[in-house]
């Protein structure tokens, strides 16, 4: 529990200000995609919550959907994307700061050999 001092010094408890993490991404072809498109035309992060968009155009970033905003958000805690520099994007009518999601040289590399092998998710029993 997370205990604060108010204004007149008595002590106040302010629980837990954490949001709560989504659930793990298990989803290969979701992984895979996420990562293509973060190597092709990017995805940005917004705001003091980390939204996620992805770059529509030169200056416009566009929402994406809650399963590739929580694939971006797990693929960063692990390290195989990174937050780069500033950026000023228009987000609807309103132009804002946004951080850039930069792919490193190994996912990159690691997205290769991925996507050179025919079926690499295959989920069906090959056994006989």
């Amino acid at each position: 529990m997370a205990i604060q001092v108010d204004l007149f010094g008595a002590e106040v408890d302010v629980g837990e200000s954490r949001r709560e993490s989504p659930p793990p991404v298990n989803n290969m072809d979701l992984v895979t995609s996420v990562l293509t498109t973060a190597a092709r035309s990017g995805f940005v992060l917004t705001g003091t919550q980390q939204g996620v968009r992805r770059w529509h155009n030169e200056d416009e970033a566009r929402t994406v959907s809650a399963e590739v905003e929580a694939a971006v958000h797990q693929l960063l805690a692990a390290g195989w994307l990174t937050v780069g520099g500033r950026h000023e994007a228009r987000l609807g009518a309103h132009r804002r700061q946004v951080r850039s999601v930069l792919v490193p040289k190994k996912t990159r590399q690691t997205l290769q050999r991925w996507q050179s092998l025919k079926d690499p998710w295959c989920h069906r029993d090959t056994r006989k």
